[in-house]
């Protein structure tokens, strides 16, 4: 499987060490991402998105797995294979980070949802106990039309029926 690999020449020499473009290639992706993770932790002390910390740590990760490569003997060998369970674990730890902040958003929007049924009621109520006749237009046409109880009452129609004459 791995002899057929068109690109291998370039990555790994035949005694299974890798070669200086590959070896290259490795440091600069530490460069990028420790410059990355440390962007991502000083955006993460200014703005307090723990998205950018979770990123931050998964950079982090990526950076160690590599200058582990470049200090491990630059070869083709476990601990390669090592280093990238390091990577899944940083990928993980983002990925779970995630999932908890929309988890937690899910409940804050639930929680506001609640707050506004709570509050139509409230409303809802108020416009019923009010004497007067009232009417509510839901759209610029007047298509959709509701009103207090008085108002049901006084057109004789029966409650949270649409009062608008030109609804289709």
């Amino acid at each position: 499987l791995v002899a057929n690999e068109p690109l291998l020449p370039l990555l790994v020499a035949s005694d299974g060490r890798f070669t200086r473009a590959s070896v290259f290639w490795t440091g600069f992706q530490v460069l990028l991402f420790g410059v990355g993770a440390f962007c991502s932790a000083r955006r993460y002390a200014r703005t307090g998105d723990r998205l950018l910390g979770y990123m931050c740590f998964c950079q982090q990760a990526y950076a160690f797995m590599n200058v582990a490569f470049l200090v491990g003997g630059k070869r083709f060998d476990l601990w390669w294979y090592m280093d990238r369970l390091v990577l899944l674990g940083g990928f993980l730890v983002a990925l779970f980070g995630m999932l908890a902040e929309y988890v937690g958003l899910l409940k804050r929007e639930q929680a506001q949802m609640r707050e506004l049924h709570a509050r139509t009621a409230e409303l809802a109520a108020l416009l019923d106990a009010v004497p007067a006749v009232v009417w509510i237009a839901h759209d610029p046409e007047c298509r959709r039309i509701t009103g207090s109880q008085a108002a049901y009452e006084l057109l004789r129609v029966p409650h949270e029926q649409n009062l608008s004459q030109s609804a289709p």
